[in-house]
């Protein structure tokens, strides 16, 4: 409990940090979340349909896309009329996050933005306090290094954001650890196993309920799921289990193109299909091959914003040093998985990166926004650590205490950067933030930047320290009892 508490100050603050529309496509997001009602007074108070386009409906606000240089103040006035338009997306995202969120619009727009993150954030918390009573400690210390390697950067901002790909990476990222460990716990009781199988499908319903392409994400983590049970519960197959997985997945892709949107096997034929000018299939497939794990790994040294924010080089580097400190840490010899299952998801969102690229970019070179396959990134450390040696907290317990103290600067450090830069604009330096009227997004809010920034950091300092104490005292009643309970 002390643990999620936490994890809701840290989300709840980082919600505080960043401006209306700070997130990548929050603005384009926000209408259709007013909309997740249908037609209501003050909120949606109509629907038009565009020809060729989504339907566009008048909001009771006027949040403008501004973008502008690092260095120059984030100014973008509007009209002043608190009125505005947008895109309602009826079909290209699910309707779940949406739906849920607009419960909580309310007539102030500010409130209501702050609110909507809010009740995201406090959601994500308490089925992370869920998870972390329920799960076997193995399981416990798998997501405990989650947070500390891999989300400290885009994770928590991301998770504290409206923006659809946040459901998506919590539940593709963490949701299949409890499917996984009500599968293949052999000492877990029915009053833990049946609590876990019914947070992780709801994790995971938070996802495919958050984005389209979530839900083929969902299916491949189910599949490795089902290759380690398989593995554990019958050993004699153990040979042919990959190939196996590999006929499930086929059968998966034309499950997934008949009852889902994704029109999977179109994006597939698009990966060989090219024009002239753009690169050929040996270029466009190794281009992506070689910058898929790169591509994903920005993710650990940039935010998602609209306008964009410049972290300090060291916040990409000393992630990139953590979660590979942790990595070789946990790596295991006798384990083929491990280093099997990592390089296939690899693979998977090189083949996700290649698809966005054929499809929307003219087979541009360049990366794309690493949210995109941020989760699968999530489930591939997570694959590594469960896979990892038997007595996984054995192996990272003397690093924990280092890599919180690591993570909650590099977490410290984003926060400022992000925050300074809503405040007025970057210095690439460290400086007390400007407090005045114009500097400050909540009107409401009663204290300035600099003392959410300090709690924020706090916060997550207690976080992880938290998730430590609940992972060294399970593993000492796992080893009093002799079984889990």
């Amino acid at each position: 409990m002390k643990a999620a508490l936490w994890l809701f100050a840290t989300l709840s603050t980082v919600a505080l940090l960043s401006a209306p529309g700070a997130t990548h496509d929050e603005t384009y997001h926000l209408p259709s979340i007013w909309c997740g009602h249908g037609i209501r007074d003050t909120y949606c108070p109509s629907i038009r349909e565009v020809p060729g386009a989504f339907p566009i409906t008048e909001t009771n606000f006027d949040l403008l896309v501004c973008k502008h240089a690092p260095s120059a103040p984030l100014v973008c006035p509007s009209d002043g009329d608190e009125r505005g338009e947008g895109w309602v997306n009826d079909t290209l995202y699910p309707q779940l996050f949406y739906f849920t969120l607009s419960w909580f619009v309310v007539p102030s727009f500010e409130i209501s933005v702050l609110l909507t993150r809010l009740v995201s954030s406090f959601l994500i918390s308490v089925m992370f306090g869920l998870l972390l009573k329920f799960l076997p400690n193995q399981h416990r210390v798998v997501l405990t290094l989650l947070c500390i390697t891999v989300l400290p950067v885009s994770g928590y901002f991301l998770l504290a954001s409206v923006n659809p790909s946040s459901w998506a990476a919590f539940g593709v990222g963490v949701g299949w650890i409890a499917i996984h460990a009500s599968l293949t716990s052999e000492h877990l009781t029915l009053k833990r196993s049946a609590p876990l199988l019914v947070i992780g499908l709801g994790a995971l319903v938070m996802a495919g309920g958050s984005r389209w392409d979530a839900i083929p994400f969902i299916a491949l983590s189910l599949l490795f799921c089902v290759f380690a049970l398989i593995e554990l519960k019958m050993p004699e197959l153990r040979r042919t289990a990959l190939l196996r997985s590999a006929v499930v997945a086929v059968g998966l892709l034309f499950i997934l193109e008949r009852f889902t949107p994704l029109p999977l096997l179109y994006y597939l034929q698009q990966l060989f299909v090219f024009q002239d000018g753009e690169p050929d299939n040996l270029t466009f497939f190794s281009n992506n091959l070689l910058q898929a794990l790169p591509n994903a790994l920005r993710s650990l040294g940039s935010v998602p914003t609209m306008s964009r924010v410049v972290l300090p080089e060291l916040v990409y580097i000393g992630s990139i040093v953590l979660l590979g400190a942790f990595m070789i840490a946990t790596f295991s010899r006798e384990t083929k998985s491990q280093s099997i299952g990592f390089i296939l998801v690899s693979l998977v969102m090189a083949f996700v990166i290649m698809a966005h690229a054929g499809i929307y970019d003219s087979r541009d070179e360049g990366m794309i926004e690493p949210r995109y396959v941020y989760p699968l990134l999530l489930f591939a450390v997570g694959w590594w650590y469960l896979r990892g040696p038997t007595d996984l907290l054995q192996s990272v317990t003397r690093y924990l205490k280092l890599g919180s103290i690591v993570a909650v600067v590099l977490f410290g450090v984003t926060m400022f950067t992000v925050a300074e830069r809503f405040v007025d604009r970057q210095t690439f330096g460290l400086r007390y933030l400007p407090e005045g009227p114009d500097q400050w997004w909540w009107s409401g809010i009663p204290v300035g930047p600099n003392i959410v920034l300090v709690v924020a950091v706090v916060s997550m300092w207690k976080f992880l320290g938290q998730l430590t104490d609940v992972v060294n005292s399970g593993s000492d009643s796992e080893r009093r009892n002799g079984n889990l309970r």
